[in-house]
């Protein structure tokens, strides 16, 4: 029996509730939720680092740094952004380790938003959820369809490419991912454990570059801004890597022991993506020392070049795009996968239009249909915008690194400015053995989240203001200032109520 001194504060009505919801599927919706459990812990790790596969995102918005600081902004922007994207790993593990929801998000801002206002909280933070994973999809698809093109200018550079062309393509893969997801997606879970490989990033040779040019050479090519301003809009190449850090939550109901699972999930796929970034960045970098050439090959996918250039060989480097086009497209089968669990779990609490199908689960397939239908349907919507103008779809994927980063923020502003009737303590990193260890979990756990509060105040900012200064450089001038104020704001809320538990674990010692 445990002491007095080491039980557990009380939950108050409203999270006893929450959490007895949270146990029969969701939060407001009813009904069962008709999902079969078929992910392992590696397999929901494998799909997790599928979509945040961070050394195919480096590759695939390698001009973004390159003309905006070059080898130092790859390098130290990963570190950066790697360690704000590491803050936020922990804190939405320690979140689902104790509210374990497809909803992901939007079911925990209605359980920390004050009652008057969670309802209206929830809902604009589900929308932005939703909105995020069709703008990942969207992204996606338009880099596979870029790279495929690339391979196509490469070999054939006479042939004339239309825009409508690049908007076939789109639709052809985003096809391709709903017809996986509808007919192999339940059986073919190896796949996801077979591009997990992909950690295993290609090794350059041929090193062309000598250290003093990697690590100190600052390349601006913006001819707009300073070298400050410079290098945070690079920051917006390392920003696409672990954007869908918080797919697995979504699948919370498909796999055993989801408070265990997804928090370990979550973890090991921020550290193992930054720590492959860096390593695919390393190498990536000292195998060129010409810039311009990069930002200048015919193809339009400075990547390719590189591989050329490093490989010394045209049909090595086409190898590695093939390998790179069959990475991307896992991930994007993966993305349209999280996304109809969002878009079901919300049609599930009514929160969407056509509700009473899009939360319909199909019976033999054990797919929500309608709900991987429906964003189909909005990713194309959006892929339409293409042959009209590129740069309108180009605006609309840059959205991927804002979107998730606001709905991010979102949810830890509650609990900035709203806190929770009694501080939820995740088992993350030190889970309880007994009572005899609780006074040292609490200690550590004070000295770990009061660190990681001060880290992201000065890391995670920067990596959200990124994007919207990013906006400004292309030319788009609708409420830039705005942006960037709002993004800085809602990365300033996130790990917030781990300072309260961290102060709540001090207290409880002293007495």
């Amino acid at each position: 029996m445990k002491s007095e001194s080491t039980k557990s504060p009380p939950k108050s009505p409203r999270e006893l509730e929450a959490t007895e919801s949270i146990a029969n599927g969701h939060i407001i919706g009813s009904g069962d939720a008709g999902m079969k459990k078929t992910f392992s812990f590696l397999g929901i790790l494998a799909l997790g680092f599928n979509i945040s596969n961070s050394w195919v995102a480096i590759a695939s918005s390698l001009a973004l740094s390159i003309a905006a600081g070059g080898t130092v902004t790859i390098l130290y922007g990963i570190l950066v952004v790697g360690f704000a994207m590491i803050c936020t790993g922990f804190s939405l593990a320690e979140l689902a380790s104790v509210y374990p929801t497809a909803g992901g998000q939007y079911h925990l801002t209605s359980i920390l938003a004050p009652e008057r206002f969670s309802k209206g909280l929830s809902y604009t933070c589900g929308m932005l959820g939703v909105f995020s994973w069709i703008s990942i999809g969207s992204s996606i698809a338009l880099i596979v369809a870029q790279t495929i093109m690339a391979l196509v200018i490469q070999y054939h550079p006479d042939l004339t490419i239309k825009s409508w062309h690049y908007f076939l393509l789109y639709v052809a893969v985003h096809v391709i991912a709903v017809l996986y997801n509808l007919f192999l997606a339940q059986r073919t879970e190896w796949i996801y454990k077979l591009t997990f490989t992909s950690i295993a990033c290609p090794s350059l040779t041929n090193a062309r570059a000598n250290s003093s040019f990697v690590w100190t050479t600052f390349y601006n090519n913006s001819e707009l801004w300073p070298d400050g301003i410079c290098f945070l809009t690079g920051l917006s190449g390392p920003s696409f890597m672990l954007i869908g850090l918080d797919a697995t939550m979504h699948l919370a109901e498909e796999c055993s022991a989801p408070a265990k699972t997804i928090p370990k999930a979550i973890i090991s796929t921020v550290l193992v993506g930054v720590l492959t970034a860096f390593a695919f960045a390393v190498a990536m970098c000292y195998s060129t020392d010409d810039f311009e050439s990069l930002l200048t090959t015919p193809t339009g996918f400075p990547i390719y070049a590189l591989w050329h250039q490093a490989t010394g060989s045209l049909p090595g480097a086409t190898v590695l795009m093939v390998a790179l086009l069959c990475v991307m497209m896992s991930a994007l089968n993966a993305v349209h996968q999280t996304a109809s669990r969002l878009t079901w779990s919300s049609a599930r609490d009514d929160a969407i239009v056509l509700a009473k199908y899009l939360k319909l689960v199909h019976p033999r397939l054990h797919m929500p249909v309608y709900a991987l239908l429906l964003n189909f349907v909005f990713c194309v919507i959006a892929g339409a915008l293409y042959p009209a103008s590129t740069s309108a779809l180009e605006r609309v994927s840059t959205s991927v690194t804002r979107l998730p980063h606001t709905k991010h923020g979102w949810l830890f502003l509650q609990h900035r400015c709203c806190g929770m009737d009694n501080p939820c303590y995740g088992d993350i990193l030190f889970p309880h053995r007994g009572s005899n260890h609780r006074k040292q979990h609490d200690c550590c756990r004070c000295l770990r989240t009061g660190g990681r509060e001060l880290g992201l105040l000065c890391a995670n900012e920067i990596s959200g203001a990124a994007p919207g200064i990013i906006v400004i450089v292309r030319g788009s001038h609708h409420a830039t200032t705005t942006c960037i104020f709002l993004f800085c704001l809602f990365r300033m809320g996130s790990g917030d109520y781990s300072f309260i538990a961290g102060t709540c674990a001090a207290r409880s010692m002293k007495a």
